[in-house]
């Protein structure tokens, strides 16, 4: 009787207890409440120092205006270094004038001087030159020519003197350009041909056998037509030294002369 009533009230008390019991709960229990915790303090400035305010802005002073046309420094170290200007290349100077030459000239004969311009007319003078010319400008040339007066007096007796020459020359040339001036000494050996017609109509002509010999110089400019090929225009000055046959003749024969000079 005790025994069923003891029963009973276990009944009643754990029946329930068992019937809404999870069993997952059983084997994880609940974790444990999370106490909250108090958020940090607000940080407060420190109050300001009394008796301290801050100096005012200079006054009076002004930055100096840029200075026009002039290239402003760059501050790069201690001491101030200008800004670098662009690299300007000049072009190449043209080559130099130089190596073998060959040229011919032509022109009038005057005379000029002595016994040349006492019974000489204008005639003609040509020659043909053969040279090599250096870096510095200074030429030598060899030079062949021809160069022939007349005289025509009263009485018709009509008289003529050819001389054929041959010498050579030392010539400097300025820097090459589109003109270029030169100057020149020259030194020549000459045979001359002279001839004479009486006025019956007979001609009688003499050659000598005697050599004369020229100094001269001259001075004329080269103009530059294209890479290898130069115009020239020269005046030049012819004296007699050594007459060579001609019976003590001396004189002196001025040239005015154009030509053409070709560059190898």
């Amino acid at each position: 009787m005790r025994q069923t009533a003891l029963f009973s009230v276990l009944s009643v008390l754990l029946v329930p207890a068992l019937a809404s019991a999870d069993p997952d709960r059983l084997n994880n229990p609940a974790p444990p409440p999370v106490t909250p915790v108090a958020p940090p303090p607000v940080y407060a400035a420190p109050p300001p120092v009394g008796g301290y305010a801050a100096p005012p802005p200079v006054g009076g002073y002004a930055a100096p205006p840029p200075v026009q046309g002039r290239t402003q420094p760059v501050t790069m170290s201690p001491a101030p270094m200008p800004l670098r200007q662009p690299m300007v290349v000049a072009p190449p100077p043209p080559p130099v004038r130089q190596g073998l030459f060959v040229g011919v000239q032509g022109g009038a004969a005057i005379p000029l001087t002595g016994d040349y311009s006492n019974f000489l007319g204008t005639g003609f003078m040509g020659l043909g030159h053969i040279g090599w010319a250096t870096p510095s400008g200074i030429s030598v040339r060899a030079e062949l020519g021809v160069r022939s007066n007349s005289y025509t007096p009263d009485d018709l007796i009509g008289f003529s003197l050819t001389s054929v020459f041959y010498g050579a020359g030392l010539r400097y040339t300025a820097p090459r350009g589109v003109f270029r001036p030169y100057g020149e000494v020259l030194v020549d050996a000459f045979s001359a041909v002279d001839e004479t017609t009486d006025s019956s109509g007979t001609t009688t002509t003499s050659t000598s056998s005697a050599t004369g010999v020229t100094v001269g110089a001259a001075v004329g400019a080269e103009i530059e037509v294209s890479s290898t090929f130069s115009l020239e225009l020269a005046v030049r000055y012819d004296h007699i030294v050594a007459a060579g046959g001609l019976d003590g003749l001396s004189g002196g024969l001025l040239g005015v002369l154009g030509g053409g000079t070709f560059y190898f």
